[in-house]
């Protein structure tokens, strides 16, 4: 039998025994049992109409595990729970039982509700790792996913800011912080995630340079100017607390990801702009490849594996073609 808890364990075990020993016994024997099931991890199971047992929020855990270990961010693995855990919960099938008609019909669930095709795309390939994983442990006898192509995401070209937006947000600014932090996003390109984990120690003033940890749990060096430097250290001056991290909340802690998230949507309200952290991202890897960068080189910069996910950062403006083509063009 499945153990649903080590109380109620040890609740049905001392009902038996009760009345065969003394108050005094009872209650030493209790502490006894209940030091031995210390030792022990208890799962619990749910067994469904069948009688069968249904250890599906274990597949998940245990998939989240062989994730974590890989070095994935804590965002991502958050995401893969969220996915997986709604999936079992909608289809109402144990994980063991999924075929490809429940999850083809789950798909075409989360397109009637008017998803992006970005986002059901995400979704998609979550699942399809899940399940091809748990076919690989010998944990399922086949693969549901197997013969499903996945849905073409057509990717929209992501928009940098404007030189007078860029200026409208830093006016929108109601403290050396919130300025110290614009700077910093626009010249390192970090990610949200990259920014929150940042502490005072990481940083490198005199080579204008730190080391971040970004997706897999890869380290990549990112780089600053003189001015990010002179905004982070007046902000840094007026700091009266002992936190080891670079930006911290009212509270002196540091940074969650919807606090930075609220802060942005007041800012957006303020000026007008759609402001969000990644598209300080986007705007760098513009700005670098406007300026002639090389695409290999921005893509070092923001931590790409594949060069093609920097592509769809950046775009050739139509000013740098022309130029490029007076140039290079012969007649």
């Amino acid at each position: 039998m499945a153990i649903a808890d080590s109380k109620a364990l040890l609740a049905d075990i001392m009902n038996v025994v009760d009345d065969h020993l003394t108050a005094k016994a009872s209650k030493l024997l209790e502490k006894q049992i209940m030091d031995i099931l210390d030792g022990y991890q208890i799962a619990t199971m749910i067994r469904n109409d069948s009688g069968n047992v249904d250890n599906s929020r274990q597949l998940i855990d245990a998939f989240i595990a062989a994730k974590t270990a890989e070095g994935l961010a804590k965002s991502s693995i958050s995401l893969y729970r969220n996915r997986l855990t709604r999936l079992y919960e909608d289809v109402g099938v144990p994980i063991k039982k999924m075929n490809a008609d429940h999850l083809k019909s789950y798909i075409a669930s989360e397109i009637d509700r008017g998803l992006a095709k970005t986002t059901v795309n995400g979704f998609e390939r979550t699942v399809w790792q899940f399940f091809r994983w748990l076919h690989e442990e010998g944990l399922i006898p086949q693969n549901p996913t197997r013969n499903i192509k996945v849905v073409k995401a057509l990717y929209e070209q992501r928009e940098a800011f404007s030189q007078t937006e860029i200026q409208l947000i830093k006016e929108a600014c109601t403290s050396d912080k919130q300025l110290a932090m614009i700077h910093f996003l626009l010249t390192t390109g970090c990610r949200k995630a990259e920014l929150i984990s940042v502490d005072i120690a990481d940083l490198d003033f005199m080579n204008l340079q730190l080391q971040v940890t970004g997706k897999g749990n890869k380290t990549r060096t990112v780089y600053f100017d003189d001015v990010t430097a002179m905004m982070l250290q007046r902000y840094l001056k007026k700091r009266k607390d002992d936190n080891p991290a670079l930006f911290v909340d009212r509270f002196k802690n540091r940074y969650e990801s919807n606090a930075i998230t609220q802060m942005f949507n007041r800012m957006s309200k303020k000026t007008g702009i759609h402001v969000f952290a990644h598209r300080f991202r986007h705007t760098l890897a513009q700005t670098l490849l406007d300026r002639g960068m090389r695409i290999e080189e921005v893509q070092q910069i923001l931590g790409h594996e594949k060069v093609e996910t920097t592509r769809r950062y950046c775009h050739a403006s139509q000013r740098n073609t022309e130029n490029s083509y007076r140039k290079y063009a012969c007649m």
